[in-house]
């Protein structure tokens, strides 16, 4: 059934809210504190105890060699059965936030300009973006994220979630997914290697 036009204004109330705290924890960890490196993990998620890791060992020493990458992410949308194990770390040209790392070199090349340029309209009508669809749009071509075959991070189940209901068929795909539980990612079986998001591992 069509939304209310109540219902429609607490949805943009909402995306504004995000954006509006999104922009305050951007001007603290870049601009305020200058981080060379900065994570966000929104409060619905789990986190794997190897996300940590991934960040410190994996993403930040390759994203200092390798100026192509634009992020890295623990999340992956593909991380089902024989899709996900062992662990491979890949690139893709997507942003797929929900548990991400990225340097302040992109943040002020690529986001902030656009950013700051949608933010003249973040009380419009018409501002219509979630913060994550801007950071996406900002990222660029030539760019790739990293991110594992096993996920990194994953929804919680809260049944008093207002982002995913219990029971739903969203929440029920996300249970699916693979999430390593391990404190540790296994070195030998990471490795790099090119891919789209939504290729055959």
């Amino acid at each position: 059934t069509p939304r209310s036009s109540a219902d429609s204004d607490v949805q943009q109330q909402k995306l504004l809210k995000a954006r509006e705290d999104m922009h305050s924890v951007f001007v603290t960890m870049y601009q305020d504190f200058r981080y060379e490196f900065a994570a966000f993990v929104e409060d619905d998620l789990g986190v794997s105890p190897a996300l940590p890791l991934f960040f410190e060992a994996v993403a930040v020493p390759t994203m200092r060699m390798d100026q192509s990458l634009f992020c890295a992410s623990g999340w992956n949308d593909n991380a089902f059965g024989g899709n996900s194990a062992p662990p491979v770390i890949l690139r893709g040209q997507h942003f797929m936030g929900l548990g991400w790392l990225m340097p302040r070199s992109r943040f002020d090349a690529d986001v902030w300009p656009l950013w700051t340029q949608r933010w003249l309209q973040t009380h419009s009508a018409t501002a219509s973006e979630a913060w994550d669809q801007l950071v996406q749009r900002a990222m660029p071509l030539s760019t790739e994220c990293l991110f594992p075959t096993t996920a990194l991070t994953r929804h919680l189940r809260k049944p008093s979630s207002k982002t995913i209901s219990q029971g739903s068929s969203m929440q029920d795909t996300f249970d699916a997914m693979s999430f390593w539980q391990s404190t540790q990612l296994g070195w030998p079986l990471v490795r790099f290697r090119t891919a789209t998001v939504g290729s055959p591992v």
